[in-house]
């Protein structure tokens, strides 16, 4: 009966506020309030939220401003550890209340209860709150379940899913241990950076048998960026022969250190069903042998890779590219923007590439390349196949055959070079040229070269061109800007194949016309947007 009582009471008290609300919005409505005045967006209510959420904001930040200088404080050097800072929160708050975690160069404090993150740079520069994507997966390490545990197929339409860092090592290991993957599909489903905490779920992997299963994201996080690092996905005994779909997401600083050859995100490919696509790598640092890239280490058969970009830092041997170390089929849509260090066969996208399917075109290299011998900006040797719609505008360096889109196309007819441009500055010894050091022919045939122009300067101590350095094949209808190199094919201009042109006409409406006239296309268009200084530019 006393239960009754004071729930009654209740429903009572209840009853008097519920009356006492409507009451005074009654008024408030007489007064000529309306009632979208109290409760829309910027309304009465809506702006206390506002102001309630400014006021935990403020009070979040003091928290981890006091907290970031008492952690500068107590170290001798000024320095902000993850420990540290942690301590300072709990000391000041609750444990429990946040939780810190690395983020590449800076910690990121999390306020639990509210789900909002906070940055904390290297000098101690608190900003926030930030937008954090933190991955979820209930499987980590298997690639055969969504992040809620669906069981999916591998199939084009139910693909096999990378959700976190542990996935991306159990596909390593798994082909690594020799499963191919033949005619399955992968796709990335979110950015993944190797040195954000938030990338992992809880670092218990061990990594193709050279980095033991650990306890902690950060062992595992230490061991992928400065120690071991990730290992390339196949090899010659195991290589993958699925596909890998990333979706327009990113992977941040990927390293590999290693002597080893075949080096890059896929170590291995042999297939005539794989593809690669729309997968970018940032940051990345990648050191091997022979046959590097940065997507791809070698891919033999038709392995087509569209749609990808790569920055950071390349360094290998032989046969070392931006993308792919070697690669025999169709590119397209790449954009290699990593510094690419090398000796032979080194390119901006391709460092070498034999019997490709189809044109290769639309690739773009920003980055410095450098290397002795047979350095180009897209492709380092081209020994087959047609390379169309590119430029570059890096510089490249080297000593003997280096060009600004081609070091050297060399073996048979099935050399063509067309439609391409060069910005970048060329430098090396002998055989350097703006678009090609070296023209070469064998068993009585050779490559080819038409409809292309380069601006940028030319440095060659011995057959240089502002087109190509040395010619025994066919050059028609290319031209270069006058002042970057005393002649267009080895210190001549010859015409019909390689002829000056002054600034005003390369930039002009009758330089398209020409252009497009001999292609008897219309590749070309003037750059009215000023993205290339006005020189001409593809018109899609």
């Amino acid at each position: 009966m006393e239960k009754l009582t004071k729930g009654f009471k209740y429903n009572e008290v209840g009853i008097t506020i519920l009356s006492l609300v409507i009451i005074i919005i009654v008024l408030l409505i007489l007064a000529g309030i309306t009632i979208g005045s109290i409760t829309g967006d910027n309304g009465i209510i809506g702006n206390a939220g506002n102001a309630k959420e400014e006021t935990e904001i403020s009070n979040e930040k003091e928290i981890v401003n006091t907290a970031t200088v008492q952690a500068m404080e107590k170290n001798k050097y000024g320095n902000i550890t993850k420990e540290e800072l942690q301590n300072f929160l709990d000391s000041n708050t609750e444990p429990n209340v946040t939780e810190v975690v690395k983020n590449i160069d800076d910690l990121i404090v999390y306020f639990k209860e509210t789900n909002r993150f906070y940055n904390v740079d290297v000098d101690g520069n608190v900003t926030g709150p930030v937008e954090i994507s933190k991955v979820t997966d209930e499987y980590p390490g298997d690639i055969t379940k969504s992040s809620t545990g669906t069981t999916l197929a591998g199939t084009i339409d139910e693909p096999y899913q990378i959700n976190c860092i542990e996935d991306l090592c159990a596909l390593s290991n798994a082909v690594n241990s020799g499963e191919s993957y033949l005619e399955k599909y992968i796709e990335l489903t979110i950015d993944l950076d190797f040195l954000s905490s938030f990338s992992y779920i809880n670092g218990n992997i061990a990594v193709s048998g050279q980095i033991e299963s650990k306890s902690s994201i950060e062992d595992l996080m230490e061991e992928l960026t400065k120690n071991v690092g990730f290992v390339s996905i196949g090899n010659t005994t195991n290589y993958f022969q699925g596909s890998f779909l990333g979706n327009g997401h990113s992977i941040g600083h990927l390293f590999m250190n290693s002597s080893n050859d075949y080096i890059g995100f896929f170590g291995y490919i042999n297939s005539y069903s794989s593809r690669i696509e729309h997968l970018n790598l940032e940051d990345v640092q990648i050191k091997g042998n022979n046959y590097v890239g940065g997507i791809i280490g070698q891919a033999l058969g038709y392995v087509p890779i569209t749609d990808t970009s790569v920055s950071g830092y390349i360094t290998g041997n032989d046969q070392v590219g931006g993308i792919a170390g070697r690669l025999d089929a169709l590119n397209t849509n790449n954009i290699n923007y990593a510094t690419v260090t090398g000796n032979t066969l080194v390119g901006g996208i391709v460092g070498n590439t034999w019997g490709s399917y189809s044109p290769s075109s639309s690739n773009k290299n920003y980055g410095n390349i450098s290397g002795n011998s047979e350095v180009g900006g897209i492709i380092g040797r081209l020994s087959y196949g047609i390379i169309e719609k590119s430029v570059n505008y890096g510089e490249i360096n080297g000593n003997t055959k280096i060009g600004g889109i081609i070091g050297r196309m060399y073996y048979n007819s099935g050399v063509i070079v067309k439609n391409c441009y060069n910005v970048g500055n060329i430098k090396g010894e002998t055989s350097i040229g703006g678009i090609s050091g070296s023209i070469e022919i064998w068993n009585g045939s050779g490559g080819e070269l038409y409809y292309s122009y380069n601006i940028g300067t030319v440095t060659a101590n011995s057959n240089g061109g502002a087109v190509a350095g040395t010619n025994t094949g066919t050059v028609e209808n290319c031209y270069y800007l006058q002042g970057t190199y005393n002649g267009g094919i080895n210190g001549e201009d010859i015409e019909n194949q390689a002829e000056s042109k002054n600034e005003d006409f390369m930039k002009g409406h009758d330089f398209i016309e020409l252009l497009n006239t001999l292609n008897d296309s219309t590749v070309w268009k003037q750059d009215i947007k000023n993205e290339n200084n006005g020189y001409p530019i593809f018109e899609n």
